[in-house]
Order: C-alpha cells, then sequence, then structure tokens
C-alpha cells in the first residue's frame, strides 16, 4: 500500500511540475469594445455611392467632383464614438439641362418614400431648396439646390466599426 500511495504521489508531482513548465499562454492586448455593426469600409462606400447613384439616375446626369472619405462618427442618434467611422461622398449634379428641376425634386421624395425613406426636411428658402432623407440601413441623404444651376448630394452612412485585422498572408 505504500508502494502505491508513493506511486500515486510521484505521480501527482510529475504532474504538477510540469504544468507549471507548460510555456505561457500568448495574451493579445485589449481591444476596445464597441457596440457598432462591423463593416468594412469598401463596403460602406459601395452604398454610399449607390444612394447617390440613384440621384443621378433620377435625374439622368452624372454625378461631377465626387469626394468620398472616411469620417469619424457624427453625433446623431448616440452614435459618437472613437471607434466607428461614417464614409461621406459629396457630389454635384448639374441641373442645367434639366426642363424641371422642381419636378425633377419632387420625383426624387417620391422614390425616396416609396422606398421607406424618412424624409424630415423638405424647406424652400428663396431659390434655395434643401431635402433629407433617412433610409432604413441608417443612411443618409442630403440634397441642397440653388436653382436653377446645381444640386449638391451629399450622403452620409451609417457608423461603422471596422472589421478586426486578420492574419496577413505572405506568397
Amino acid at each position: 500500500m505504500k508502494t502505491l500511495s508513493r506511486a500515486v504521489l510521484l505521480a501527482a508531482a510529475v504532474s504538477l511540475g510540469l504544468a507549471g513548465c507548460s510555456a505561457p499562454e500568448k495574451v493579445e492586448p485589449a481591444r476596445p469594445v464597441s457596440n457598432l455593426e462591423v463593416r468594412a469600409e469598401s463596403d460602406a462606400t459601395a452604398e454610399v455611392q449607390r444612394h447617390a447613384d440613384d440621384i443621378a439616375g433620377i435625374i439622368e446626369t452624372t454625378l461631377d467632383k465626387p469626394q468620398v472619405r472616411p469620417i469619424p462618427c457624427r453625433p446623431e442618434a448616440g452614435k459618437t464614438t472613437e471607434l466607428g467611422y461614417s464614409v461621406q461622398g459629396v457630389y454635384q449634379l448639374g441641373l442645367e439641362r434639366v426642363s424641371d428641376p422642381a419636378g425633377t425634386l419632387e420625383a426624387i421624395k417620391v422614390f425616396w418614400k416609396e422606398l421607406d425613406y424618412q424624409v424630415p426636411i423638405d424647406k424652400t428658402v428663396g431659390s434655395r431648396r434643401t431635402m433629407r432623407a433617412l433610409t432604413p440601413d441608417g443612411y443618409t441623404v442630403d440634397l441642397e439646390t440653388n436653382f436653377p444651376k446645381a444640386l449638391r448630394v451629399t450622403v452620409y452612412s451609417a457608423c461603422f466599426s471596422r472589421p478586426a485585422p486578420g492574419p496577413s498572408r505572405s506568397n
């Protein structure tokens, strides 16, 4: 019985000794936690472009002077965070060849309502008309015109968190 007890104690000691000698776990640095939807910047940029292309399609003209870039999250709806980003697209559309600019803006508004966009802003001051649409997926589309020359389209994506960097591949 003594031999069996010694064997059990020896086995336990060896087991504990080996456990203490194992390689330490690799500890990843703590990443800030965000409750924002994760989306690649290229996907958000494509959606911003799609919303602008919709407007250009209704007007049947091209988007001029595009400026599309990531920006910090806007402070709307409690989305201010240093971890998130939004994509902003600013475009110019010429209205010189549009026979009825006011009617065209009404057509855009009808298009938005058919897509269940909210239109919280639609105001005209002098020759300047401003409209804003909020899409169900969190994008904001602002239109501002100074009849009869041009229409400025600004599209903001929702606030997203970038995907965690993946392992690098070497070829």
